[in-house]
């Protein structure tokens, strides 16, 4: 333990998402090392040294100490960001270069895997719910503090950490401290806003699905072509002024770029398909990549993708001449990329053009288009009221940059006056929330820094202000800029810092160890003529540097306005260790016309920096506060532009050895790029070049070849079909009838068919025609035919998955699920069942319902869903949430978010949603809060039902959960009244409702019997819906009625006999066999009487088939016998209870735009015995009951639910009512519903 005194050099730093430490200032006898890991405490936090740190001698007799302790969370600067791969939730690889495209969740949950695996400590994180969208990032050897700065970058926020929970937002907290100039701090020292002043903005958008025609009524139309421009109904002139009625000198203009803005519909993907192919090499042949174990060759193949899009109809045409149609992805796996397209109108469907430019193929089986994926496309022309919209989106766009840049966005450093700070024991934090009063001027702020001295804890240096701090590495740029483009820069490569730097340390040995082995040098060596020497190394150490601003000469079109971008800046020359510092973002607007140094000045005490122009030569080290690195010159201006010159870096030459960074030729059109990878030579005629007029590639134009006499003939270059509209030139070659051709006339020409003469030779002839080749692929299929006979019926579609939620449908209520009181449970409209959940939101108020799922899985795949009606929903201003959201959860503790999406839309109809993501294997978690609604400062109303939570990585069809079926049952009640329509009074919510018995009570004349159901609880203690209205089952005999006419009665005569005599007569009627038919006689028969008359004759007799109307017997056999009307006095044989079911088909909602269709088939209750088939669709089901009717319905709805629904149709049951609701409004059933029987026959 070492104890030493607070000298007025120790104090406490802390700034936002950049430092955190304890610096000690003392002096000791002894010059002893402190090792890594002491320690201070300071307000209870323990700050570390996190490597060891020696003194330096101040003088004979004393060391002077100045370590810095810095905080836990800074000590992450350490600890290095690797990418985790695990197995059963143990750590087997690390990645340290790596990208990863997703949400901000994902990345989050990345950095705290890392925290655990590097300084085994256990953080959760919570983020801006605003924060939306997935980000590429790529990693490369960073650490975790630097992984947050680009997370946080990417998002365009803050990160800060509070105990053991890292915060992606806007660092902003507490109640706000009053701090007033001349009362508690003193005058502030300004930082301006670095973007200038200025008072008129011109806009412009994308170039992007602009075309060549496109014409806007602004007049600053001209100053960048083709652009998309501000709309000439509110802005006739091209630009916005901060106030009208501006002289001349009070006018400062800016142009700025909306890249991001264009006319665009955003489209969504139906279906995708891809097709595998071979990878070939050089010489055409596949690429083999290793051996079946039965020795056949495995070759490498890759995915080419392709696309639909439902509804949206495409035309060739609409391709903006000389651009390449293509898309950009808002969602999806690929979010944010943008790939080359090619349409193919046969199949309606687009291919994506592979991208290999990050050196793997893109798409691939990890990064693929997925349906509902949005999309847009671009290079297309669109309709005009697209364009008007985006000039409008243009202007709103520029109206909140306008915003932006007028608002005080400086920073303001003050000191506090430590008596004022004490007696109001004002205790300041970084983040804490501010109000400034300066004069008469106020601002609402926070704290971005302080500065506490350790031993007069209230003497405070604080900075305020808005301005996010960042840190993120960006990509270097620099050499010279082509200045007529304005604001085009050149990005180059990443140098690798620590490389450059080795090499820069290696070179410096050879340099300290050079000597003269041939005794040859001196200092004549050095003449005016020559230099002899055994190395030359051209650069100082100062420059020695890796730089990755922007510096944009001319900006805005103004050769006097210069904008420099934030970046950082690495020097490995200055100091035995890399130096790094943080280069703030800059714009300078100069007054001189002549030539400036560009210096970038970085500070001796910390990681600050700053790029400025001076005309001043200023060495590195003149200034003790700040080392000032010359980077290069920016040239006096020449035909209103300046051209830059970087001069940083350093040329070695050493014997055979010249390592450099680009040779460039005096006119700066020839040059080797090594840092680049570059190469271009030759003019605007003929020219060789890699990697500039194609990504990666090797370009010749104009090139010629030489045979060994010395002949010399262009190169050839194939021009495809001959088109008589084309200049060809020499060495061109073509393809026309069946031949190749090539173009020898030195002068370029067109309209000259290939025929061998001055401008064409034959280069290959016709062949013969070959034999014929293998039958081809089938043609397109012809007209429909009519339809065929009914098939048999097809398997069923996709089994549904285990439902893991609970009481999904809230048909037992809101058991299970916990919801704000003005979550409501409603009946009006509900999308299947009884009822579902209803929110209604109001704005700065949040109102949830979530169920908590504890059975999960660690490193599952788990998909949830849900169907969801939205009406006037609108976000509000504070921090509005309107989406489906999974967190884990540790008991009650949120632990993190597993996933969240599916914004609700402002009006949408029934529509279901589906969510598919993997739980955590780092968090500590042991359940999954699922929020099926999380309403937050929105107004509107949402409804919810049918909620699923599976395994697996689909949506299933919906159905109950298990333990919603287990022991729930029907009940059926019985009660009785005089009344034939009107049933006993009943409360349907009622348990057991009074007047209704389970046993049927016994009826008397003028009585009538009424029957009620209700499916119970298994416990019986809960309804599970309601009771159904009463129907009669039963009613009084009739009265006796009068007695009818006496018959004929039926004799049977057996074959016909002409010679025989047969009676017709009202009390007779003879029934004779003929040729295989029975006949009857007519009760009217002529005579009464009658021999002799054939059976055929229609005037004597009927047709009586195999079927008589009456039987006179005392004994009757039959197969099988069915009659109307049987009147028995004595029955004997087996009972047979079972019939044919009964029901009537109606519609209920005929089919509409935007509304579904619904269908009925009401099931007769007094028929309880038989069965039907029940249709809908195209999908029949046979309906069985043995005596329990509304059993057997409920067991048919849930049996077969799977099979309708896939057939686009949701069934449910009303009682003895069955219901047929079609999934997708607006789309009719091909078939109604319908029920068949063989009617007339029941149990």
């Amino acid at each position: 333990m070492l104890s030493v005194p607070e000298t007025e050099g120790c104090e406490h730093v802390a700034e936002l998402m950049n430092a955190d430490y304890v610096k000690l200032s003392f002096a000791l006898a002894t010059g002893d090392t402190l090792p890594q890991g002491a320690y201070v405490v300071y307000k209870g936090e323990t700050y570390r040294l996190f490597e060891p740190y020696t003194p330096a001698r101040s003088n004979e007799v004393e060391y002077k100490y100045e370590p810095k302790f810095h905080s836990k969370v800074m000590g992450w600067t350490y600890k290095p960001f690797f990418f985790l791969q695990t197995d059963s939730g143990v750590v087997v690889r690390r990645e340290s270069d790596w990208s990863l495209t997703g949400t901000i969740a994902d990345f989050l949950n990345r950095i705290v895997a890392s925290i655990a695996d590097e300084a085994g400590e256990a953080y959760s994180f919570d983020y801006d719910l605003s924060l939306i969208g997935s980000k590429s990032i790529q990693f490369q050897a960073v650490d975790i503090v630097e992984g947050l700065n680009m997370i946080a970058e990417a998002w365009d926020t803050e990160w800060w950490v509070s105990s053991t929970v890292i915060h992606l937002s806007r660092c902003a907290h507490s109640t706000a401290v009053a701090l007033t100039v001349g009362t508690n701090v003193g005058v502030p020292t300004v930082t301006r806003n670095d973007e200038g002043y200025y008072t008129r903005f011109y806009a412009f958008g994308s170039t992007r699905n602009i075309p060549q025609d496109y014409t806007s009524g602004s007049s600053a139309s001209h100053v960048v072509q083709r652009r998309l421009t501000l709309p000439v109904a509110t802005c006739p002139n091209g630009y916005k002024d901060i106030r009208e009625g501006m002289t001349p000198v009070e006018i400062n203009s800016k142009v700025l770029i909306f890249d991001h803005i264009y006319p665009k519909s955003a489209l969504t993907i139906s279906s995708v398909r891809y097709e595998t192919r071979y990878r070939y090499d050089a010489d055409g042949n596949r690429i083999q990549i290793g051996t079946e174990p039965g020795g056949d060759p495995i070759y490498e193949t890759y995915r080419v993708y392709f696309f639909q899009i439902a509804g949206y109809t495409f035309d060739l045409e609409s391709i903006i001449e000389g651009k390449t149609l293509s898309v950009h992805f808002e969602t999806g796996n690929l979010a944010g990329w943008e790939y080359e397209l090619s349409y193919r109108p046969e199949e309606d469907e687009f291919e994506i053009i592979i991208d290999e430019s990050t050196g793997y193929i893109l798409p691939n089986e990890l990064l693929a288009p997925t349906v509902d994926d949005q999309i847009v496309l671009f290079n297309i022309s669109m309709p005009s009221e697209y364009t008007a919209s985006a000039e409008e989106e243009l202007e709103e766009a520029l109206d909140e940059e306008i915003e932006r840049l007028t608002s005080d966005v400086s920073t303001y450093q003050v000191n506090s006056y430590p008596v004022q700070f004490a007696s109001s024991g004002i205790s300041l934090t970084v983040g804490r929330n501010v109000n400034f009063t300066n004069g008469s001027s106020f601002l609402a702020t926070r704290v971005l820094s302080i500065t506490e001295k350790l031993d007069e804890p209230y003497t405070v240096s604080i900075r305020l202000g808005e301005k996010i701090t960042k840190k993120t590495t960006k990509r270097l740029q620099e050499e010279i800029v082509d200045v007529n483009k304005s604001v085009e820069a050149v990005a180059t490569r990443l140098l690798n810092v620590s490389r450059a730097w080795r090499n820069y340390r290696s070179s410096s040995e050879i340099l300290d160890m050079i000597f003269d082995a041939d005794g040859y040098f001196d200092g004549t060596k050095i003449r005016p003529e020559s230099i002899e020497t055994m190395m030359l190394r051209v650069g100082s150490r100062s420059q020695q540097l890796s730089f990755n601003s922007v510096i944009e000469p001319n900006y805005g079109g103004d050769p006097n306005s210069i904008h420099i971008s934030a970046g950082s800046l690495a020097n490995y020359g200055i100091a035995d260790t890399v130096q790094n510092w943080n280069i703030g973002a800059s714009t300078y607007t100069l007054v001189s016309t002549g030539a400036y140094y560009i210096y970038a000045r970085c500070s001796k005490s910390d990681a600050a920096g700053i790029v400025i122009l001076s005309q001043e030569q200023i060495t590195v080290d003149e200034d003790e506060d700040y080392y000032h690195f010359l980077l290069g010159i920016l040239h006096s201006v020449e035909d209103n532009v300046r051209w830059i010159s970087m001069t940083y870096g350093s040329t070695a030459i050493n014997g055979r050895y010249i390592t450099t960074g680009r040779i460039t030729s005096q006119d700066g059109l020839n040059y080797f790029d090594l840092d680049q990878n570059q190469l271009m030579m030759g003019d605007a005629n003929s020219s060789l070049d890699w990697n500039v007029t194609a990504a990666n590639q090797l370009t010749l134009k104009g090139a010629l070849v030489q045979s060994s006499g010395g002949v010399t003939f262009p190169v050839g270059c194939f021009r495809g079909a001959y088109d008589p509209t084309n200049v060809y030139y020499r060495g061109d070659e073509v393809t026309n009838a069946g031949e190749s051709w090539l173009y020898i006339n030195p002068t370029p020409s067109s309209g000259h068919t290939p025929i061998e003469g001055s401008y064409w030779t034959q280069k290959a002839a016709k062949g013969a025609d070959g034999a014929d080749g293998l039958p081809g692929t089938p043609g397109a299929d012809g007209e429909q035919g009519p339809a065929g006979a009914d098939g048999a019926p097809g398997a069923d579609g996709l089994t549904a998955n285990e439902n893991l939620i609970e009481n999904s449908g809230f048909e037992d209520g809101a058991r299970k699920w916990t919801r704000s009181s003005n979550v409501t449970l409603v009946t009006d409209e509900k999308f299947a069942g009884a009822q579902c959940l209803k929110v209604v939101g109001a704005l700065n108020e949040s109102r949830v319902a979530y169920y908590e799922f504890t059975g999960v899985k660690r490193g599952y795949q788990y998909t949830f869903s849900l169907f969801r009606k939205t009406q006037d929903v609108v976000a509000g201003s504070t921090n509005p949430f309107k989406s489906i959201i999974i967190e884990y959860y540790n008991g009650i503790s949120y632990i993190g978010t597993a996933i969240s999406g599916h914004d609700a839309p402002e009006d949408s109809d029934w529509t279901r949603l589906a969510l598919t993501f993997a739980t955590s294997t780092v968090l500590t978690y042991d359940r999954l809060r699922v929020y099926a609604l999380y309403l937050r400062d929105c107004s509107g109303t949402i409804w919810v039902d049918n909620i699923k939570l599976e395994e697996g990585a689909v949506a299933t069809p919906w159905q109950p959960a298990f333990a919603d079926h287990t022991g729930n049952y029907t009940e059926y009640r019985y009660a009785k009244n005089g009344s034939t329509s009107t049933p006993p009074s009943i409360i349907p919510t009622d348990l057991a409702p009074a007047g209704w018995t389970t046993a049927p009570p016994a009826t008397g004349a003028g009585e009538f019997l009424w029957l009620t159901t209700a499916v119970k609880r298994y416990d019986g203690t809960t309804l599970i819906s309601n009771w159904t209205t009463p129907v009669r089952i039963k009613g009084e005999a009739g009265a006796a009625g009068a007695a009818g006419a006496i018959g004929p009665s039926t004799i049977y005569r057996g074959l016909y006999n002409g010679a025989s005599t047969y009676y017709g007569t009202a009390t007779r009627v003879d029934v004779v066999q003929y040729s295989g038919s029975y006949y009857v006689a007519r009760t009217d028969a002529p005579g009464g009487t009658f021999s002799g008359v054939l059976p055929t004759n229609t005037s004597y007799w009927n047709s009586f088939g195999a079927n008589f109307e009456s039987i006179a017997t005392g004994l009757l056999f039959a197969e099988l016998a069915y009659v109307d009307n049987l009147g028995v006095r004595i029955f004997e044989g087996q009972a047979k209870p079972y019939g044919n079911l009964s029901g009537s088909f109606s519609t209920i909602q005929a089919n509409q735009t935007g509304v579904a269709r619904v269908d009925h088939i009401d099931m007769a209750p007094e028929f309880t015995y038989g069965s039907a088939d029940i249709s809908c669709n195209g999908v029949s089901r046979n309906l069985i009951s043995d005596g329990h009717l509304l059993i057997a319905i409920e067991s048919w709805v849930v049996s077969n639910y799977t099979a309708f629904y896939n057939a686009g149709v949701i069934i449910d049951n009303l009682g003895y009512t069955i219901t047929f609701t079609a999934r997708y409004p607006g789309t009719s059933f091909t078939e109604a519903a319908a029920i068949s029987n063989e009617g007339g026959i029941y149990g």
